[in-house]
């Protein structure tokens, strides 16, 4: 992958294509090793997300420590995390996560005003400037 390392949002994005291609392995490797070089928040949670997608595929056991360790990764993200639009993007995916099947055992459930706040947020998000797969991972 011949992507900058310093474009979170490219790095990101490569890394949900990948999962929808079907390659969850290739995914979670270009984030570690982006990880490794330096923490990022948004690049920790879609590790996190990749891995409970991932498990959904194989056991009971794997899935139960995707979920926490999906949790773990979210709580360390959001206690990095400088930038509010990204926080607010992270929020936003917990608060769908939690909402579908993502997050089974709903270990994370938003509160109403917490989902009433992310939804005002979310229509205030311009696309302009938003790759064509953030724009499709809104809808």
């Amino acid at each position: 992958h011949n992507l900058d390392p310093a474009n979170t949002r490219a790095v990101a994005d490569m890394s949900r294509a990948l999962v929808y291609l079907n390659r969850p392995d290739e995914s979670i490797r270009l984030l570690e090793e982006n990880l490794r070089k330096g923490a990022d928040p948004l690049l920790k949670f879609r590790l996190g997300q990749v891995l409970v997608q991932r498990a959904r595929k194989l056991g009971m056991l794997e899935m139960l420590e995707a979920l926490i360790r999906k949790q773990e990764l979210a709580r360390e993200a959001l206690r990095d995390c400088r930038k509010p639009a990204i926080r607010r993007w992270i929020l936003l995916d917990l608060a769908l996560d939690s909402l579908s099947v993502a997050d089974p055992l709903r270990f994370h459930p938003p509160s109403v005003e917490d989902l009433e706040s992310l939804y005002r947020e979310y229509m205030a998000i311009p696309e302009k400037g938003l790759g064509t797969l953030s724009r499709i991972s809104l809808t």
